[in-house]
């Protein structure tokens, strides 16, 4: 079956890069591998034709070939005198080695994976997430997930991603638990994962210059509200601020649990909010006494307090559970002022 998907690109909620990534290629298992039924009924909508039986030819990208856009190369703050080769391909899977493990918490792992050398970079523009493939459960099921690195390119050799694993029969409505975060509990020392990537339609290439949807834009001012492990892309746009002495951009996160103990990279984030530049809430359900940050949902009064304001310039950038999103995360940017395209979506 022939899909064109051209009219829906700027309305895909993963962005269009993760349409890109396929274009041109037998996408059948990587649409299967992440969409819902009512996904698959809208593909009626886009259907142009079948293919003919033989004679086609798939799209490829050539072997070695560096992935980055001559935009982003050109564009990039981050960028310093080694030139490293590229690992990801956005149109191969790549099985990279796991090379260290280590449980943070009795549930959260931070997973450390080798590059081909240790002179490569990953190839992730800040902002954007990689997919990743594992085949799970006795039918060997495809299973992909996006996740954001906690790495950037300025480490060679390796990337790491650190995951909450979300164990079987310990949450009611999730009896089955994390088909992904479950496979990566079990990965040992020498196994490998399949990943493909960049993906995303948000980039920060630094001091305030970012890319949306293609377009050039500039800010002085990045709010973030990320919910559990949507902290991750918020983490590589602070780190990324930070790590230059020459980009007065100011950041400001608003960032809810469960529980104290379900922050992800609390120290990490802690660290970073001693630099001017950025401003750090927390929000829980539930915590002890002696708890110096919010407790409760985030709300419009607590991002009017704690982010900043709405200017001509300003952004506010979202992560997290889908309801978070609806009914929190957006509605709170909404009643600071913020247009809908100063409202962002990783």
């Amino acid at each position: 079956t022939a899909i064109d998907a051209t009219p829906f690109l700027k309305d895909h909620p993963g962005g269009a890069d993760s349409i890109l990534l396929v274009a041109g290629t037998d996408a059948t298992e990587d649409f299967d591998a992440i969409h819902s039924q009512k996904a698959k009924d809208m593909l009626k909508d886009y259907y142009i034709g079948e293919l003919a039986a033989e004679g086609g030819v798939e799209a490829s990208t050539p072997e070695g070939s560096d992935t980055v856009s001559p935009r982003t190369r050109a564009n990039s703050e981050f960028s310093d005198d080694r030139i490293a080769a590229v690992a990801l391909n956005p149109k191969k899977k790549i099985d990279f080695p796991l090379i260290e493990k280590e449980y943070i918490t009795h549930n959260v792992l931070r997973l450390r994976f080798g590059l081909p050398t240790e002179e490569h970079r990953l190839g992730l523009p800040v902002g954007k997430h990689i997919f990743v493939y594992a085949k799970v459960g006795d039918v060997k099921e495809t299973v992909m997930r996006a996740y954001t690195p906690t790495s950037s390119d300025h480490d060679l050799g390796y990337f790491e991603l650190v995951v909450k694993v979300y164990r079987a029969d310990q949450h009611p409505q999730y009896p089955a638990g994390g088909k992904m975060s479950q496979h990566m509990d079990t990965l040992e020392i020498g196994d490998t994962l399949s990943v493909k990537g960049p993906v995303g339609h948000v980039e920060y290439v630094g001091k305030g210059k970012y890319i949306l949807n293609g377009e050039e834009k500039h800010t002085d001012a990045i709010n973030l509200i990320a919910g559990g492990t949507g902290i991750t892309p918020c983490f590589q746009i602070i780190k990324a601020v930070l790590r230059d002495p020459e980009d007065t951009t100011k950041v400001a996160l608003v960032y809810a649990n469960n529980s104290p103990d379900d922050i992800l990279l609390a120290a990490e984030l802690e660290d970073m909010a001693s630099d001017p530049r950025f401003s750090l809430w927390h929000t829980v359900s539930n915590a002890d006494d002696g708890w110096k940050y919010d407790v409760g949902y985030v709300t419009p009064s607590m991002c009017q307090k704690r982010l900043l304001p709405a200017s001509k310039t300003a952004i506010g950038c979202v992560c997290g559970p889908p309801a978070m999103i609806k009914f929190a995360a957006m509605p709170s940017l909404e009643s600071m002022g913020f247009r809908d395209d100063q409202k962002i979506q990783f």
